[in-house]
């Protein structure tokens, strides 16, 4: 029990949240805006460099299960790259800004096994308008 609520209660809520962010945050064109992609490299070095990380991070789950997430930071006030390996393990203070969904069932139908076509299909569809309001929020 965590909080009064079971185990069961804080996967739902974490696995409802997740696709909520994640289904939020897909519908655009995949162009990053100019804050965004500058607030990207402040943090990264550069934009491309976070992008090849995401993407590394997303493939490395491809073929099992899991979760991508360019996160915020509370406590280090930094953009950061996480991977959860399920509903029930997330960073702590960090507030999700861009979700990637790398369960199988999430490509399995459109793309079988290849994970990287789904995260191609993924970076062309991102709604960064989205990810800029969650940014804009903090």
């Amino acid at each position: 029990v965590y909080n009064g609520l079971k185990r069961e209660h804080l996967l739902r809520t974490n696995s409802v949240v997740l696709h909520e962010l994640y289904f939020d945050n897909l519908g655009g064109d995949g162009k990053a805006d100019a804050g965004s992609r500058t607030r990207i490299a402040e943090a990264f070095g550069d934009f491309d460099t976070w992008e090849t990380e995401f993407r590394l991070i997303g493939a490395g789950l491809g073929g099992g299960a899991g979760w991508v997430v360019l996160g915020f930071n509370l406590h280090t006030r930094q953009l950061e790259n996480y991977w959860m390996a399920d509903h029930a393990h997330s960073a702590t203070t960090a507030v999700p800004l861009l979700v990637m969904d790398m369960y199988e069932h999430s490509y399995q139908m459109d793309y079988g096994a290849a994970a990287a076509k789904y995260i191609d299909a993924f970076f062309a569809n991102i709604q960064w308008g989205v990810v800029a309001d969650r940014l804009a929020g903090l």
